[in-house]
């Protein structure tokens, strides 16, 4: 429900579900509803009821490097830590070694997501829009 308008956007008040419980763009609320300012182009008014809509693509990328990204860190740096005590005959053991550089890129992968996070956080792609607006009565 939109409470609010600011210009060319809108406040709108939705349920907090489990799986927006932390994706940081909400304007905060109580622990059953939350708060996110949108684009208001289409014009919707206080008390209106409206869709919102991400696109699929951005939802997708997202996912990506929230979760693939330190996956990934984490695989390829237990094998490099494996492939380098294997390959200089460094004395330590291989899985040891590799389970310590894993947690080394898994580190250096979530400095990367910050670094990713801030540079599309003004991406428009990447916002939610009303798709759908209900008048009020």
């Amino acid at each position: 429900m939109v409470v609010e308008i600011k210009k060319d956007k809108a406040i709108i008040e939705i349920e907090r579900s489990a799986a927006c419980k932390s994706c940081g763009m909400c304007l905060g609320g109580n622990n059953n509803k939350m708060r996110i300012e949108v684009l208001n182009q289409p014009n919707a008014e206080v008390g209106d009821r409206v869709s919102l809509d991400i696109q699929r693509r951005s939802v997708l990328i997202a996912y990506s490097t929230v979760f693939l990204l330190p996956l990934f860190f984490l695989v390829s740096g237990f094998f490099l830590g494996e492939f380098l005590v294997n390959s200089f005959s460094i004395g330590l053991d291989p899985q040891n070694f590799g389970f310590f550089m894993g947690l080394i890129f898994l580190g250096i992968s979530y400095l990367l997501i910050r670094k990713i996070d801030t540079k599309v956080a003004s991406n428009s792609q990447f916002e939610p829009h009303i798709s759908r607006v209900w008048k009020k009565n």
